[in-house]
């Protein structure tokens, strides 16, 4: 107040008294993110309590979550998706090589600030990659949202930083397409195609989306982690790699243009 600053303030909705476990979990997210120092990746300041009331501290993004952009505009421009798996990535590198991973990447986990920069949010179900014994995972409850999650993640199995590239995966298939790579009814639904379905390629629903765009997405969501890049730095490499490819004559006939006209002025 002394700064007037504005700030978020994250508050439980469940009892801090009933329940310790969720209350370790959610003080994590605030250790998880306090370990991250990214543009994309919404800084945390302080964790504490008032009358009872524990709360987290975070940086106020003056803007609107990804999902709600989705809703109003259905499909985003292909430029607008490449941009957004670009800053994500780097995001999400940061947070990997720091042994953490987000585990509940979505459209609603993201927000878009008043300079249509993507911050990723809510790093409440985080993992620090060595702690393999994790105790706030509890037998038989699944963590996370369904129609986002890795195969291995619906299944229980074990879960590395590939897990979150899936979920970037469907997110950005969200954005290109204007629907969820995998849909239902019901969450055991929508599990079970996660885990074991098939989608249909987001360029067929969408065919102006670019080759290499769409080929990306469909290697983020593959059911094997191996057949996914191997990293976000990989996956990063990849999209300056094939947009480079698909974008190079372009370049180079805007080059020559540029030197003709320069020759033409000087002589």
């Amino acid at each position: 107040t002394q700064l007037d600053r504005r700030v978020a303030l994250k508050v439980p909705k469940f009892d801090p008294q009933q329940d310790s476990e969720m209350m370790e979990r959610f003080y994590r997210e605030a250790y998880a993110a306090a370990t991250l120092d990214h543009p994309n990746i919404c800084p945390v300041y302080d964790i504490g309590q008032h009358e009872g009331v524990p709360f987290i501290t975070m940086a106020f993004v003056d803007g609107k979550p990804l999902s709600k952009v989705v809703r109003e505009s259905e499909k985003l421009n292909p430029r607008v998706v490449v941009a957004l798996v670009h800053k994500i990535a780097v995001a999400l590198s940061e947070a990997h090589e720091k042994g953490v991973i987000h585990r509940d990447l979505k459209p609603g986990n993201i927000m878009l600030n008043h300079r249509n920069e993507p911050i990723v949010m809510d790093f409440g179900l985080a993992r620090q990659v060595e702690r393999a014994d994790d105790r706030l995972t509890v037998d038989g409850m699944l963590i996370g949202t369904p129609g986002y999650m890795s195969p291995e993640q619906a299944e229980g199995r074990k879960m590395d930083h590939r897990s979150d590239l899936f979920s970037l995966g469907s997110v950005l298939y969200h954005c290109a397409t204007g629907s969820p790579p995998f849909e239902g009814n019901h969450s055991t639904v929508i599990i079970n195609r996660v885990a074991q379905g098939d989608t249909t390629s987001c360029g067929k629903l969408r065919p102006t989306l670019p080759a290499w765009l769409s080929g990306i997405i469909d290697q983020l969501l593959e059911k094997s982690p191996d057949k996914r890049p191997a990293d976000a730095d990989e996956l990063l490499g990849q999209i300056q790699t094939r947009s480079y490819r698909r974008t190079w004559p372009i370049k180079l006939l805007s080059t020559i243009a540029a030197l003709f006209i320069a020759s033409v002025l000087t002589w």
